[in-house]
């Protein structure tokens, strides 16, 4: 059993669907979403307020979060395909759409005809990260597909 399995327990416990408890917690029900189904990192701390805005004490909370700490790489990699039809940035034939889940429907639209080279590439990954919203998930999805799109090789770096 891993944190995000304690998470969902602490929230069904309490009979709250996801959208309730993204509400209690002040987060969209993506963002809550993506913390249940393991999607994005969480430190200890965030860990803890999570379970004890859902109703969780302290020590408990606590004593959870420490204890489900890791994945191994192939969890890591079936968690990535077990959601690849929910994805961070899609591509489609003349943008690359980035996916805002902290605020459900918003998105970041790049045009494909505004990355001729891997320095535009750089360039919007600079750019991307200055947003708030913006996780590790975005910049790799994006790197990888943007690098698919002008035929680069960045495996062998």
């Amino acid at each position: 059993m891993h944190f995000n399995d304690q998470l969902r327990n602490q929230r069904e416990k309490q009979n709250l669907s996801l959208k309730d408890a993204a509400e209690r917690l002040h987060l969209s029900e993506t963002a809550y979403r993506d913390r249940e189904d393991n999607r994005i990192h969480m430190n200890i701390p965030e860990r803890c307020g999570l379970l004890t805005g859902l109703g969780m004490d302290f020590d408990g909370a606590v004593k959870v979060a420490r204890q489900f700490n890791s994945y191994t790489l192939g969890e890591l990699a079936e968690e990535y395909e077990k959601h690849s039809d929910d994805p961070f940035v899609v591509e489609t034939d003349k943008l690359f759409i980035f996916k805002n889940r902290e605020s459900d429907g918003q998105e970041y639209e790049i045009q494909k005809q505004r990355i001729r080279s891997a320095e535009d590439i750089v360039g919007w990954v600079f750019h991307m990260t200055e947003k708030t919203w913006i996780t590790n998930d975005h910049i790799h999805l994006f790197t990888a597909l943007a690098s698919r799109y002008l035929n680069l090789d960045i495996h062998g770096v």
